[in-house]
């Protein structure tokens, strides 16, 4: 109050001139201080950079195996060469020709693979389901089992995990296979090709687990 009563007498006491300079000046102030309250931004909550997916590209190589006389080729994924423990999930077509991959890839000729083929389309989908090892070049027995489909399918997601010692192949979501080996410990995954006809793959998909199961998926090269 006394703030107000002691404006209200300097303002009787300003001449008209005065007071034509003075309201023009306050009513300017008064807007600058409106302008700065609506033009200053807001802060704006921080966004978490996104994981950046591994950078890397398929490695095409032909595999080493001793006295065979078809061709081999490994097509591993680069970034994965160092890892222990991961899945590999992919979509496949099913034909005669079936889909080979590799997990645990030292090199050229030390590896773990495994292979599903078609071996009947009607009236339900029959695979031959399989998986061995090549150490040092040389192929091991073969451990081979026969699953049916229900129905067709157009496709069929295959999921192969690897996790210390032990492996285990699923099929539409369901364990076809299991077993347990413990000569490689680490190396990369991908798929083999033989006499160079490549399998109908789709949505390839990599997790792996060391790196807090981050889960990537790669076309194929």
């Amino acid at each position: 109050m006394l703030a107000e009563s002691l404006l209200s007498r300097i303002w009787k006491t300003l001449s008209l001139e005065w007071k034509i300079i003075v309201i023009p000046a306050v009513v300017l102030g008064l807007a600058m201080v409106a302008w700065r309250k609506i033009d200053t931004p807001k802060p704006v909550a921080s966004v978490p950079t996104p994981a950046r997916v591994p950078e890397g590209s398929w490695v095409r190589k032909d595999a080493y195996l001793a006295g065979a006389r078809q061709s081999r080729q490994i097509v591993m994924y680069g970034p994965t060469r160092d890892e222990s423990n991961y899945r590999i999930e992919f979509y496949w077509v099913p034909d005669a020709t079936g889909v080979g991959f590799v997990f645990r890839v030292r090199d050229t000729g030390n590896y773990y693979a495994g292979r599903l083929r078609m071996v009947q389309s009607k009236p339900s989908t029959a695979l031959t389901v399989e998986h061995f090892a090549v150490a040092n070049g040389v192929e091991g027995p073969h451990s081979e089992k026969l699953i049916t489909l229900l129905k067709n399918e157009r496709s069929v997601r295959i999921r192969q995990e690897a996790s210390g010692p032990v492996f285990t192949l699923y099929v539409q979501n369901s364990p076809v296979d299991y077993w347990t080996d413990q000569r490689f410990t680490s190396g990369g995954l991908g798929f083999f090709e033989e006499r160079k006809q490549q399998a109908a793959t789709q949505s390839i998909q990599f997790t792996l687990f060391k790196k807090g199961a981050q889960t990537v998926e790669i076309p194929l090269k």
